[in-house]
C-alpha cells in the first residue's frame, strides 16, 4: 500500500532536496552520473570524470575500480560503502566498454568483478 503518490513525488523535486531526504543520497556525495549529452561519465566512487569513448582511460580506470572494490571488501572491516560506489561504477564502466569495443571481457562485469 502506498501512502502517496511517490512518481509525482519524484518528478517535482530537486535533487538537492532529495539528496537531504534519501539515505542512500544524504551520506555520500554525489552520485556516479552521465552528463546530459551522455558524452562524460563522473565515476562517484573515484571523484573524476572521462568522456565515455576514451577507451584507454576507460579501462585504467575499470583496473583502479575493481581495486577499490577489492580492497573495500578484503580490510579486516568491510567497508560496504565504498564496495558498494565501486560496484556500480564497476557495472558502468563495463556497460560503456562493451558499447564501444564489442569486447567479450566486458560482457559479465559481475564475473570479471569477483575474478
Amino acid at each position: 500500500m502506498k501512502n502517496m503518490n511517490w512518481d509525482k513525488f519524484y518528478s517535482d523535486i530537486e535533487f538537492k532536496e532529495l539528496a537531504l531526504l534519501a539515505p542512500e543520497f544524504h551520506s555520500r556525495g554525489n552520485p556516479t552520473t552521465y552528463s546530459r549529452d551522455k558524452n562524460v561519465i563522473y565515476l562517484s566512487s573515484l571523484d573524476i570524470d572521462v568522456e565515455v569513448t576514451n577507451e584507454s582511460v576507460l579501462r585504467t580506470l575499470l583496473k583502479s575500480v575493481k581495486e577499490s572494490y577489492v580492497s573495500s571488501i578484503n580490510q579486516g572491516r568491510l567497508n560496504i560503502k565504498r564496495a558498494y560506489l565501486a560496484q556500480v561504477d564497476f557495472l558502468e564502466l563495463c556497460k560503456i566498454l562493451y558499447t564501444l569495443t564489442g569486447d567479450e571481457e566486458f560482457a559479465d562485469p559481475d564475473f570479471a568483478l569477483n575474478e
